[in-house]
């Protein structure tokens, strides 16, 4: 059975929360505390599969704390519980990739985040010879959460990049700073690229826009689309012509499928 720990402070929420989950399924443990400092010695002295933590409590915050457990925990994936509206969710939106659930409680959605979020993550696609600019566009303009491992075939370099609701959040490359991987993998032309679902939280590094990073070249500030290649090398020049070669058909496609299958997953 996996552990599923929920730090609440209103103490006489917990234990119907508790059993009403139990009698949904029979597949987790469900640990409960009030005191978020409590909750803290559990992450560090048993295997949780899943958190779910109140926002709002007498000292901490949940975002507090799931910034610990991404920092020291970051196997234990995250559900945030708030009963405060939009302006929570909307620094969970701009600095956290983790899930929220609304109060007052729908039991059903809740169980059914937590089956989602302690489901193994899993490739969800895998694209190669990618013109990766565009296909960059492509994950921002449908909006997904996904980590996107990147082997650049020219440059023979390995990266991730982090997305969470079509932003980019995070990225990783040979021990640079997050926007100088940003930056360097962004301008790598012809790629194999994996996406994956994230079901573990990461807190947000990157905070240029998309558009900025694009345009900032890896080679004395040249524009990316000087990095893209001449017709007569297999690629073309101009966006408009960019535009409708076969190659970026094939990754709307791509992007179309990716989409339903994140989607679909959360059912």
């Amino acid at each position: 059975m996996k552990n599923v720990l929920i730090i609440d402070d209103e103490v006489e929420l917990l234990e119907p929360l508790s059993l009403g989950l139990e009698q949904l399924s029979d597949r987790f443990n469900y640990i409960t505390t009030a005191d978020p400092i409590d909750g803290m010695v559990i992450l560090d002295t048993k295997p949780i599969e899943v958190l779910v933590t109140d926002m709002i409590m007498p000292y901490i915050t949940g975002l507090d704390i799931i910034e610990q457990v991404i920092r020291h925990f970051p196997h234990t994936a995250c559900i945030l519980m708030t009963a405060y509206g939009s302006p929570d969710i909307e620094i969970i939106l701009s600095e956290y990739s983790v899930n929220y659930v609304e109060k007052p409680l729908d039991l059903d959605q809740l169980h059914r985040m937590i089956i989602n979020v302690s489901k193994k993550p899993r490739p969800e696609a895998e694209l190669k010879q990618v013109i990766l600019p565009t296909f960059i566009r492509v994950l921002a303009a449908k909006e997904l959460t996904c980590r996107v491992d990147i082997e650049c075939l020219h440059k023979k370099q390995k990266g991730v990049l982090y997305f969470s609701r079509g932003e980019l959040f995070h990225a990783k490359l040979s021990g640079m700073s997050p926007e100088e991987a940003a930056v360097v993998l962004l301008t790598c032309v012809k790629a194999k690229v994996t996406i994956h679902q994230p079901k573990r939280p990461f807190r947000r590094k990157i905070y240029k826009g998309l558009e900025e990073l694009l345009h900032i070249s890896a080679d004395n500030g040249r524009d990316i689309y000087a990095l893209v290649g001449s017709p007569s090398s297999g690629t073309l020049e101009t966006r408009s012509d960019y535009a409708v070669t076969q190659n970026l058909i094939r990754l709307l496609s791509a992007g179309v499928t990716l989409k339903y299958n994140l989607l679909d997953t959360k059912k």
